[in-house]
């Protein structure tokens, strides 16, 4: 291993020379290079194949779903939701226990992984709603619905500072990993007042008839009223999406 000397302190590589920082200083060492070909072909690098194999259709299935919803929690959604999806996918695909190495995936795997996934990581349904919600999912007939027992909002939504209304959001997406698509049904309440004395009661029903996996996001939406237009809380920012129900 070679070390550099002279004031010329160089980093990457130049003629076959890798020029790299240690806490020993500058070194050099000669590029080393695997070639494409041979890690696509050589039997050494099977495991490699396989890794990669998985990984790639992780990421592919993670972002269809993330896309499905996204028209529904575009504001509601962190700058990592991908990565976090990733990972609960590959969770997912860990649990496929019947396919061979580098053909595991979600579908045969569990993909209980993906429910109670948050789609904004800094605000979680859970601790801004804190009424029950009731769901159901029935394969046969396509019917799906969410609910909420008659609540009061003063005592169950954690609004953040400035606003004076919100929306219950509920979105069904029977998703095709193979075929990369996705169907989808979302509806919404009327914005509701915030500090209102009365209660109120959700009951949404969605209709997907479909073979592939179902699966239903209940979310809440902050709103600021003035002058009788809505506006979205701080763009957004306090909105809370989660997976609660997965068929």
């Amino acid at each position: 291993m070679a070390k550099q000397v002279g004031l010329l302190k160089l980093r990457g590589a130049i003629g076959g020379i890798t020029y790299y920082k240690t806490r020993h200083g500058y070194l050099a060492r000669e590029s080393s290079r695997i070639d494409v070909e041979r890690v696509a072909t050589d039997p050494v690098f099977q495991r490699t194949r396989e890794h990669a194999s998985e990984f790639g259709r992780c990421v592919r299935y993670g972002a269809l779903l993330v896309r499905a919803f996204k028209s529904v929690v575009l504001n509601a959604s962190d700058g990592k939701v991908g990565n976090r999806m990733t990972q609960r996918m590959f969770k997912a695909k860990n649990a496929d226990f019947k396919s061979a190495p580098g053909f595991r995936n979600c579908i045969d795997g569990d993909l209980g992984f993906v429910e109670d996934f948050e789609f904004n990581d800094r605000s979680s349904f859970a601790c801004v709603f804190g009424a029950p919600v009731l769901t159901t999912i029935d394969r046969t007939s396509g019917i799906v619905s969410f609910s909420v027992a008659s609540f009061l909002a003063s005592k169950v939504v954690f609004a953040p500072t400035g606003g004076t209304h919100f929306k219950i959001i509920s979105a069904v997406a029977a998703v095709d990993f193979d075929a990369g698509t996705f169907e989808i049904s979302s509806t919404e309440t009327a914005a509701l007042l915030l500090n209102s004395i009365d209660s109120v009661a959700v009951h949404h029903l969605h209709s997907v008839l479909s073979v592939h996996p179902l699966f239903l996001v209940v979310g809440i939406s902050f709103h600021q009223e003035m002058e009788g237009n809505f506006t979205a809380l701080n763009g957004g920012l306090h909105n809370a999406f989660r997976i609660v129900a997965i068929a």
